[in-house]
C-alpha cells in the first residue's frame, strides 16, 4: 500500500501537467433584430497567466456575419472589444440561429497548454424593414390617386379640345353664313 501512495505522489510531482489557457468572454449569448440592431460586441478577458491567441469564427452564416479583428493576440489580464457587424437584408423574415467559436491557444510555442475554447449563442431576428411595410400599404393608394388624377387630366383635356374645335365650328359656320 506504501509503494502504491508513494507511486501516486511521484506520478503527479514528476510528470508535467496538460494545463489549458483561460479567457472569459461577455456576454454569455448575443441575441440581434435585425435591422434594427446591425452590430454587437464582444468582450474577451485573459485570465491566464501568459499571451494568448485569440481566434473567432461564426460556425454557420459566415458571409452574414462579419468579426472584425477575428484573430489577434491578449496579453495576461487584458480584455479587448470585438465588433460584430451583420448583413442578414437579402435574407427572408425569421430567426437565424448559429455559434461564434471563440479558441484560444498559447502564444508562446515552448509552453504547452491545450487550446480552450467557447461556443457563444448567437440569435438574429430578421423583420420587415419599415420602408417595405409603408411601401406594401401605401403602394395601391398612390396608384389609385394617380389614376384619378389620369383621368381627370383625360377629361379636362377632352374637355378643352371639344371646346375649341366648338368654337371652330361656330366660326366656321359664321363665315358661311356671311
Amino acid at each position: 500500500m506504501k509503494k502504491f501512495i508513494f507511486s501516486l505522489i511521484f506520478f503527479f510531482l514528476f510528470i508535467p501537467h496538460a494545463q489549458a489557457v483561460g479567457l472569459t468572454l461577455s456576454p454569455a449569448k448575443i441575441e440581434v433584430v435585425y435591422p434594427r440592431i446591425k452590430s454587437a460586441e464582444l468582450i474577451i478577458t485573459n485570465i491566464s497567466s501568459e499571451p494568448i491567441l485569440v481566434k473567432i469564427s461564426p460556425d454557420n452564416w459566415i458571409k452574414e456575419i462579419i468579426i472584425h479583428d477575428a484573430e489577434f493576440a491578449l496579453m495576461p489580464e487584458a480584455k479587448t472589444k470585438v465588433k460584430i457587424d451583420f448583413n442578414f437584408s437579402v435574407h427572408k423574415s425569421q430567426i437565424y440561429q448559429t455559434n461564434l467559436s471563440v479558441v484560444a491557444n498559447a502564444l508562446s510555442a515552448a509552453s504547452f497548454k491545450a487550446a480552450s475554447g467557447i461556443k457563444v449563442p448567437l440569435s438574429v431576428s430578421v423583420t420587415p424593414t419599415k420602408t417595405k411595410l409603408v411601401l406594401f400599404i401605401f403602394f395601391p393608394i398612390l396608384l389609385l390617386f394617380l389614376v384619378i388624377i389620369s383621368i381627370f387630366y383625360y377629361y379636362q383635356r377632352k374637355k378643352s379640345l371639344l371646346h375649341r374645335l366648338h368654337l371652330d365650328f361656330l366660326r366656321l359656320h359664321k363665315k358661311h353664313r356671311h
